[in-house]
């Protein structure tokens, strides 16, 4: 199985560069999204006095991971975890307190899409599981078969599939239990009308609506975040690439109260509530992949890449003051 788990890294140049302030420095760099390595390989190879950890919920993924990355061994620890457990992953491993680059590429992996059995995708046939670790008991049969009608509705409409949330969720308590991946697709298929589908297939939205509620990804993504901003060391630098709205909203959210120190008072008036910033944001919206990129590796279309550098706490203003 590892020698099928290939992954072409995403955005790998504009990773590299947010992270080349840090080439020179002795430190942890941590991959809180491992996958297939790719990346983590590149800032390795680039960055000779970084130790790296590496994170991630797919035993699958960590076996690849571990067989790409032996010639650096001495200078890798890899955990199975996921990324809202940053925090304490950090802490086992002594690493907590010189934290110089974060990096959080939320996509699915190739081999994840690919391999059938997994229950990502739409086009193959497979199980309806979309566990990005295989050991969690809840699965997208569970959330299929067993969740509410409203419940359905609300996160089919909560990622994407407004307009026919109902009529989806409608076809779906119909032809329960259903098992497999396509069978899934093909009730999705029918209950869209063709006269008013979007780009790509009516099952896309879908099968991601559910994926995200299998892995919690939602309620992972924001303490995940927020724990890899407050490990940062001065001037140490998160990196993050999304794959959907929902996700990079999220992150703008964050980085931004992260930018802000949570400020709530008007742009127009100086901070009065004492505010003090815990970074600051590096991309003034989010950077998308090349044209070039896109045409060899049509997943880096949807990625958004945005990235902050954490400030020295002792040294930062309050808000009123900037």
């Amino acid at each position: 199985m590892n020698q099928n788990f290939t992954h072409t890294p995403v955005m790998l140049k504009e990773v590299l560069d947010f992270f080349s302030p840090i080439a020179q420095k002795q430190g942890w760099f941590i991959d809180a999204t491992l996958g297939g390595a790719g990346h983590a390989k590149a800032i390795l190879e680039n960055h000779s006095g970084l130790s790296l950890l590496g994170i991630d919920q797919d035993q699958i993924a960590i076996e690849a991971a571990t067989e790409l990355l032996q010639f650096f061994s001495s200078r890798v620890v890899i955990k199975k975890a996921r990324f809202d457990e940053i925090s304490k992953i950090a802490r086992s491993v002594g690493a907590e307190n010189n934290v110089l680059g974060i990096l959080m590429d939320l996509g699915l992996s190739s081999p994840q899409i690919d391999f059938a059995h997994r229950g990502f995708s739409y086009s193959l046939e497979g199980p309806l599981d979309m566990r990005m670790d295989t050991t969690s008991p809840r699965t997208a049969s569970l959330v299929i078969n067993q969740s509410s009608q409203e419940e359905l509705i609300n996160l089919f409409k909560s990622n994407g599939e407004p307009q026919f949330a109902k009529r989806i969720t409608s076809a779906i308590i119909k032809n329960r239990p259903i098992k497999t991946t396509t069978e899934l697709a093909q009730i999705v298929d029918s209950a869209v009308p063709r006269a008013n589908r979007r780009k790509g297939h009516p099952a896309k939205r879908v099968f991601q609506a559910i994926r995200i509620a299998v892995n919690q990804e939602i309620e992972v993504l924001r303490s995940g975040l927020e724990q890899a901003i407050d490990l940062l060391s001065p001037q140490g630098r998160l990196v993050v690439i999304s794959y959907h709205s929902g996700e990079d909203q999220l992150v703008k959210q964050v980085f931004q109260d992260a930018g802000s120190g949570g400020c709530r008072c008007p742009y127009y008036l100086p901070c009065v509530c004492g505010a003090i910033p815990k970074a600051k944001v590096l991309t003034t919206g989010s950077r998308k992949a090349t044209s070039n990129e896109i045409s060899f590796n049509s997943r880096s279309s949807s990625a958004r890449l945005r990235s902050l550098e954490a400030l020295d706490f002792n040294k930062s203003s309050h808000l009123g003051s900037m």
